[in-house]
């Protein structure tokens, strides 16, 4: 079974009306979104979205500039996925000061994934001194594999 929740049932309608073109980013009310919510609707995103539809979101919800982490990681992975360059600074600073292995192992993959090879290693290599010595192992052996 599934589990549903009733504070997210109009999360999905309102993502898919964006993504099929029937709002526009700033059209959609999330003056009451919690991170939850935020999460909800960008961990539901499509692996791949045009340059376009980035820069709607972004520009009505500054999600580059998110400080909440949470949100910040699923805004990057979107970001990477798609090679979304106006995120690419924050994926840095996020990468350099964040030391939680569940964002930066994951987002670090995705790099590799993304063949964004030469500024994960570059990126890790001015990072790894701040990260706790397991972390920078496990990310390190990670890197290699690639």
């Amino acid at each position: 079974p599934v589990p549903r929740s009733g504070a997210f049932a109009g999360i999905e309608t309102v993502r898919q009306d964006w993504l099929s073109g029937g709002i526009a980013a700033e059209e959609i009310d999330a003056s009451e979104w919690t991170y939850h919510h935020w999460k909800r609707f960008l961990d539901g995103m499509p692996e791949k979205l045009r340059r376009d539809k980035l820069e709607d979101l972004d520009l009505a919800f500054e999600l580059t500039a998110a400080r909440n982490n949470e949100i910040a990681f699923s805004w990057l992975r979107i970001s990477i996925r798609n090679g979304y360059e106006p995120a690419f600074d924050r994926l840095e600073n996020f990468l350099e000061t964040i030391g939680r292995t569940k964002f930066i192992g994951v987002l670090y993959g995705d790099m590799m994934a993304a063949g964004m090879d030469d500024m994960a290693l570059r990126v890790f290599e001015e990072a790894k001194p701040t990260y706790h010595p397991l972390a920078a192992k496990e990310i390190a052996a990670k890197l290699r594999e690639n």
